[in-house]
Order: structure tokens, then C-alpha cells, then sequence
């Protein structure tokens, strides 16, 4: 068994510490930024953001009354959805023949 002086395992233990620390470093930066990985995500587009911001705040906010009515205007969209596409095609037949 050796016996080390105390100044020998200081240098020692301070050359450990010097590698651990590099390699910690190297391992920090392969970390890529936060703004890296958001970038590389797809854009919402607006329309996304605005229902997601009214979805949060009513789930925050949690007003009993708008709550009870999230099921019936989902109901009412569903049904409105084929009724403004109609009205879409024919604004814009419309549109398209006027321009003949």
C-alpha cells in the first residue's frame, strides 16, 4: 500500500478535478439553447394561438356560465361549418363570373 503526501494527492485530486470539469463543460455545450429547439418546431398559425390563448384563459378563469356553453357553440360549429363553406363557393362563383 503507498502512502501518498498530502501535497501529491492535492495535485492529484486537482488534475480529477480539472478533467471533470472539461469534460462537464463539453457536455454543457453539446446542449443545444432553448431558442435552437423552439426554431426548429412548425409556427402555429394565428388563428391556433388565439383558440389556444381563450382555451387557457377559460380554463384559469373557469367562468361556470361561458363553460356550459363551450358544448352547445361546438354543436352550432359543427353545423355552421358546411353552411359558411356553401356561402364561401358561391362568393366566390359569384366573384369569378363577374370578373368574365
Amino acid at each position: 500500500m503507498t502512502h501518498e503526501t498530502l501535497s501529491a494527492r492535492r495535485v492529484r485530486l486537482k488534475a480529477e478535478c480539472s478533467a471533470q470539469r472539461a469534460a462537464m463543460q463539453a457536455a454543457v455545450l453539446s446542449i443545444p439553447a432553448p431558442r435552437d429547439l423552439l426554431s426548429s418546431l412548425p409556427r402555429p398559425s394565428k388563428p391556433v394561438l388565439i383558440a389556444a390563448g381563450l382555451a387557457l384563459g377559460l380554463f384559469v378563469s373557469r367562468p361556470r356560465k361561458l363553460l356550459a356553453l363551450i358544448p352547445a357553440a361546438a354543436g352550432l360549429w359543427k353545423l355552421a361549418r358546411p353552411l359558411l363553406e356553401t356561402i364561401r363557393q358561391a362568393s366566390s362563383a359569384a366573384a369569378h363570373s363577374s370578373q368574365l
